[in-house]
């Protein structure tokens, strides 16, 4: 892993990850801290400001996934080997909740108005919502005809869409709440979209595999734009 400054274009840090999935990194808001994994059992916090470690906090697992608030007040970490969910105050770094999720989750999407998480499992094709306010799962979907490969929420925190990488090139649309089936987009032609995410103003959503790419309307989640790009040999 490297981290760089934008403004003097160097690498200021650099190391090799330790052995097991410690894929996750992610930084405040406010870009004040960013927090990874550098070795197994540990969290580091990196300041910006100093470009060093603030702090070195114990982690019952291998982080697989993190995803901080909007207001920086919340951290939340997803251990891969164990299957635990974990909240964080960001200022004190004291772990605040521990839900168990069971083995098998990789990935964390919070919504854009802090209310819910998602943790997705693509092995078992598993979805489970938690509520950010009562700190309690509200929706568990599982067996599911879909593998959510990479989800995003939409930015009206309404729904999620999901693509399925190499298992399917249709897309799925769910109510964020309950996670129950709204629609399903197959204008995609090919498998491996990895890619789907809102534009900045919310309107659209933008999916993606390695010749295709598609612009659809956030709210009616028709399409709008289809583009094929041939790569020649």
């Amino acid at each position: 892993m490297e981290i760089w400054n934008t403004r003097t274009k160097s690498c200021v840090s650099k190391f090799q990850y330790a052995h097991g999935r410690q894929r996750a990194v992610n930084c405040t808001h406010s870009s004040s801290y960013i927090f990874f994994q550098r070795e197994s059992g540990e969290m580091i916090r990196w300041s910006t400001r100093s470009e060093s470690d603030s702090g070195v906090y114990s982690h019952a697992d291998d982080i697989i996934d993190v995803v901080i608030d909007k207001a920086d007040q919340f951290l939340y970490t997803l251990g891969y080997q164990k299957g635990k969910f974990y909240k964080w105050d960001l200022e004190s770094m004291t772990q605040l909740t521990v839900i168990d999720l069971g083995k098998g989750y990789e990935g964390l999407v919070i919504s854009h108005d802090d209310r819910f998480i998602i943790a997705s499992d693509y092995g078992k094709k598993r979805l489970t919502n938690i509520n950010l306010k009562t700190d309690q799962i509200i929706s568990i979907q599982d067996k599911q005809p879909y593998n959510p490969a990479t989800l995003t929420i939409t930015l009206d925190s309404k729904f999620v869409a999901i693509c399925q990488g190499n298992y399917s090139p249709k897309l799925y649309v769910l109510h964020l709440e309950t996670l129950q089936i709204f629609k399903i987009l197959e204008e995609h032609k090919q498998a491996t979209v990895w890619f789907i995410a809102p534009t900045l103003d919310g309107r659209y959503l933008i999916s993606r595999n390695s010749q295709e790419t598609i612009i659809w309307d956030a709210l009616t989640f028709h399409c709008i734009l289809f583009s094929y790009e041939s790569i020649s040999a």
